[in-house]
């Protein structure tokens, strides 16, 4: 297997498990507060990591990268705003469905901004994504809080879009770790100023130390390290499409955490939204299956 295939599929395994136990968390502590510790305790793993490595690599980094960490940072603190809150509302595997979204919309932000065409398979996959979003929508009925939970879901979409486009430019300039680390040094800075405007800062219990310790300093860390190690050597595309694994490895994991499983209808209609995902995400490959076929049609 091929290394940046592997550091994707890594890249599942560890956020996963951090979706879960976030959503745990959220039971004793607000969503402001608990992203801001989440990321604070990935800011101090990260950092400790560089300074082992090079006492001089960590002030270095943060001196040099300040401006590519502001704008990846910053997207990623308001894009994970929107997640905790939607993970208060919804569940999490149906957080993590809609926040596949976000295929979706990097594909609409090339056509608006960079005059992109939309293909066939992007149609196609965009058809699906949607009928699966307006499902999983229809199986909520007319609860307020989770209508509100599913739009803060999509709008949590549009932001990871942003970030995951402007971390493809920046990854190339920086190394995983120095990237990952000048990120979150930024992210709990926006955070924790969040956090203290909304009166949302509180006192942690003492249950989410040991967890924050393990989810957010390690396998968290792991995970984005492994995520943009993954873009580093892969095509957004290919990373993109083993990232559509998430929903259905925190949904493993809830069952066996929190003996839950989503609704027939919700399960379809999560599904509906990663293979539209896949679709736009592998349309070359499917135009040359097509045109594959096609031949042996005519040959036949």
């Amino acid at each position: 297997m091929k290394k940046g295939f592997l550091y994707a599929i890594l890249a599942v395994a560890f956020s996963a498990s951090a979706v879960v136990s976030n959503k745990y968390l959220l039971e004793f502590v607000n969503p402001r507060m608990l992203a801001f510790a989440f990321f604070a305790s990935l800011f101090i793993s990260s950092s400790i990591i560089l300074v082992i490595k090079s006492p001089h690599g960590f002030l270095k980094n943060l001196a040099d990268n300040w401006k590519d960490g502001l704008i990846v940072g910053g997207l990623n603190g308001v894009a994970s705003l929107l997640f905790f809150i939607s993970l208060e509302l919804l569940d999490a595997s149906t957080t993590t469905f809609l926040v596949r979204f976000s295929t979706v919309f990097i594909i609409l932000i090339g056509v608006i901004f960079l005059r992109e065409k939309l293909t066939k398979y992007d149609l196609l996959g965009i058809f699906f994504a949607v009928g699966g979003a307006f499902l999983i929508n229809y199986s909520s009925g007319v609860d307020n809080v989770i209508q509100s939970g599913l739009f803060v879901a999509l709008a949590a979409a549009f932001v990871i879009a942003l970030h995951n486009v402007a971390a493809k430019v920046y990854v190339k300039k920086i190394g995983a770790l120095q990237l990952v680390n000048v990120r979150v040094a930024f992210t709990s800075g926006f955070l924790l100023a969040f956090a203290l405007a909304t009166d949302s800062v509180q006192p942690l219990p003492l249950i989410a130390f040991p967890i924050l310790a393990l989810t957010g300093s390690v396998l968290a860390v792991a995970g984005f390290v492994f995520f943009y190690k993954a873009l580093e050597l892969e095509d957004v595309s290919k990373v993109a499409t083993i990232r559509t694994l998430d929903p259905f490895v925190v949904i493993i994991y809830g069952f066996i955490i929190f003996r839950t499983f989503p609704g027939i209808t919700e399960l379809l209609g999560g599904s509906l939204i990663i293979l539209g995902v896949i679709i736009i995400t592998l349309k070359n490959r499917i135009k040359k299956l097509v045109s594959g076929f096609r031949s042996l049609l005519w040959l036949g």
